[in-house]
């Protein structure tokens, strides 16, 4: 008998530093074991029974919160606290031509960091999305293809719109204007502006090739010829209208159509 017992008493040991303590039965989970005590940690193990017994007789609708939060509190583990600590990449990283800027403080970057921020993006992921936007923005960008809409005096007219801005509103304001001037249209739009208002004189501008005072009709002409004036497949709206306005000052009340 003696024999009998001893072998029970080693089925019940453990294989840890103390001998006496026995382990854990494999279908346990570690949570509910005292690995010092070798007992089974009987309170957890009863609440999470009662738990179970709860979810099981409201069904499985009710765990659909749950698990939901779960779900959302494990997307956001890589995410920064605020949406402000999104670090946008560098102009390296987002390998932008030259004469193109991203603006850090335009509203649209405001708002990818707030949905960023909602699901849960990491830092890492926003950097990225933030690259193929921009890369996207860009895609068909072409600084010199939009200074040549401008024409032969391109630079002199560019020069004259950034002598006013700056002049009007200082350095600073003249670099808070930069971003929202990205093309062709948009510069003549502006320089329109600063013409009609008399800001900017006639000679210091004028959206297309040849501006000067003194022009005549045959100068006006030589711009109707272009085939960004005339071509259906090459048309400039902005061009055309910078021509007719052109001729309306020449000749007030006569407006050609290309």
């Amino acid at each position: 008998m003696a024999d009998d017992n001893t072998g029970d008493d080693t089925t019940l040991q453990g294989g840890g530093d103390d001998p006496g303590v026995p382990e854990r039965p494999p279908e346990l989970p570690e949570k509910f074991w005292n690995p010092e005590t070798g007992e089974i940690r009987v309170p957890e193990l009863t609440r999470s029974y009662v738990e179970l017994e709860k979810w099981r007789s409201q069904g499985v609708d009710a765990l659909k919160p749950v698990v939901e939060e779960e779900l959302k509190a494990k997307l956001r583990e890589g995410a920064p606290e605020t949406p402000d600590a999104y670090e946008l990449p560098t102009r390296e990283e987002l390998k932008l031509p030259e004469g193109l800027d991203f603006d850090p403080n335009n509203p649209t970057v405001g708002k990818f960091r707030e949905l960023a921020h909602k699901y849960g993006v990491s830092k890492e992921d926003f950097k990225a999305i933030m690259a193929d936007y921009a890369a996207e923005v860009v895609g068909s960008y072409d600084p010199q293809a939009e200074l040549a809409k401008l024409g032969d005096t391109a630079q002199a007219r560019i020069s004259a719109v950034q002598s006013v801005l700056k002049a009007k509103l200082g350095d600073e304001g003249l670099e808070a204007l930069k971003p929202a001037i990205v093309d062709a249209q948009s510069f003549t739009a502006l320089e329109k502006l600063l013409s009609e208002t008399g800001t900017l004189k006639p000679a210091e501008g004028g959206g297309a090739p040849g501006t000067a005072g003194g022009e005549t009709l045959a100068d006006i002409e030589k711009l109707m010829n272009d085939p960004r004036y005339y071509d259906p497949v090459k048309r400039d709206i902005s061009y055309i209208e910078d021509v007719q306005a052109r001729l309306r000052k020449l000749q007030p009340g006569k407006v050609r159509l290309g």
